[in-house]
């Protein structure tokens, strides 16, 4: 039994399948821009066609937003000394 290994595509790669530039793209995904309703479905199908997910690293970087926390624990810890985590 073989498994075939999904392509994970970029904005990129769609851009190239589909003859569009990748600002077309972009602007067929976030709704925005000036692009025809003819290629903004065309966009839409072929990601929802090939389950295209944006890359949130990517689009963190992009943004200079990553909505990630840290947490910074001493080496020497016991958990049951914060109050505020739970242990499993």
């Amino acid at each position: 039994m073989e498994t075939e290994e999904k392509k994970i595509y970029t904005i990129e790669d769609i851009a190239r399948e589909l003859g569009v530039s990748k600002t077309t793209v972009s602007r067929a995904i976030s709704g925005k821009g000036r692009i025809s309703q003819a290629t903004r479905d065309r966009v839409r199908a072929f990601i929802k066609e090939h389950d295209y997910r944006p890359n949130v690293v990517a689009k963190g970087l992009a943004q200079r937003k990553t909505y990630n926390i840290a947490l910074l624990m001493p080496k020497d810890y016991v958990a049951t000394e914060f109050l505020f985590l739970k242990t499993v």
